[in-house]
């Protein structure tokens, strides 16, 4: 039995600039919004074993102080850590990376709890527009 992993390590961050890039200019496989968030998610062959890589984006047009805009990625950071694992399932059958921007859009003090329930809701989405073929689980 697979013990579930709220970790969120290296391999797990988008750093590459060619994926960053495709992810802001072209089209994305996925788009939903749930005030205050937004997720724009794009699926990749698996180089290794099936993942999912993470950006926070933090506009500073809303949010003008660099402390704050820190917080509010924080915030981000921890609401995927503890849900991502949502996620394993459908990539691990599709053998596909799933590349997730996470933007948050809202300017209002927002807790993690508020952020883990929408994005939660977001992730509701994404498993609902793909769902896992029955015979394979």
């Amino acid at each position: 039995m697979d013990t579930l992993s709220y970790t969120f390590k290296k391999h797990e961050r988008l750093c590459r600039e060619s994926h960053i890039t495709k992810l802001f200019t072209g089209r994305n496989d996925f788009s939903a919004k749930e005030f205050p968030l937004r997720m724009a998610v794009n699926f990749v062959e698996a180089e290794e074993k099936p993942c999912s890589k993470f950006l926070p984006v933090v506009p500073k047009k809303n949010i003008k102080k660099a402390v704050h805009r820190n917080y509010k990625k924080r915030l981000l950071k921890e609401a995927w850590r503890m849900s991502k694992h949502k996620l394993q399932p459908m990539l691990e059958e599709k053998k596909q990376d799933a590349h997730v921007a996470l933007f948050f859009n809202g300017n209002a003090d927002t807790t993690l709890v508020e952020v883990q329930q929408k994005l939660d809701l977001l992730i509701d989405h994404l498993l609902k527009a793909y769902p896992l073929n029955p015979e394979k689980i």
